[in-house]
């Protein structure tokens, strides 16, 4: 796999980077199917492009129309591995941004402030996805990448706490929470 290693990130770096309207089916496809081939590592680079291509630190989601394909494409990412419980995954790909093509080390964009927020904004995730991206950057062995998880944590839960509080009043099952996240998605952080 190392040998094959660059030639494929090269390839899905370029894909993604010249993805539009006119090439979407064809892309995704042929990025779809490296995914497929190749595993996880393949994935993780496909989300950390898409994060690259997309500009989260203004909070106005009109200004990204012009790169609307790769913007719904990070969005059904994101969602997809979401729901096969791979917030660890999204979390990596979050750590790893901002590096250039050669891999060298940069800070990661998620570092940059109210990157995360915007992203979380953009993407329309939920509170419970937040939390447990959150939960996944702040268990990170880069130190401004788990501040941020962290900060994200402690802003959130005490909405979470409420939307808990709220549901054990009401005559909701008390394990809404459990299946709004996805039972694998708590077993995955613990």
């Amino acid at each position: 796999m190392t040998m094959l290693a660059s030639p494929l990130f090269w390839t899905i770096r370029f894909l993604v980077q010249n993805i539009n309207k006119k090439n979407q089916q064809s892309s995704i496809a042929e990025l779809n199917q490296l995914v497929s081939l190749y595993g996880q590592d393949a994935r993780i680079f496909f989300l950390t492009c898409l994060l690259d291509e997309n500009d989260f630190r203004d909070s106005k989601i009109g200004s990204q129309a012009k790169d609307s394909v790769k913007l719904t494409l990070l969005t059904q990412e994101v969602n997809r591995v979401s729901l096969e419980n791979g917030v660890s995954l999204i979390c990596q790909a979050l750590e790893f941004t901002g590096r250039d093509g050669r891999g060298r080390a940069a800070p990661a964009r998620v570092t940059e402030e109210n990157f995360f927020a915007n992203l979380c904004k953009t993407l329309k995730l939920g509170s419970p996805v937040q939390v447990l991206l959150a939960l996944g950057l702040a268990q990170c062995d880069s130190p401004p990448v788990r501040a941020v998880g962290l900060k994200h944590l402690v802003a959130k839960l005490p909405e979470l706490a409420t939307a808990a509080a709220h549901s054990s009043h009401s005559s909701e099952d008390p394990a809404s929470l459990q299946a709004q996240l996805g039972a694998g998605a708590v077993l995955e952080l613990a």
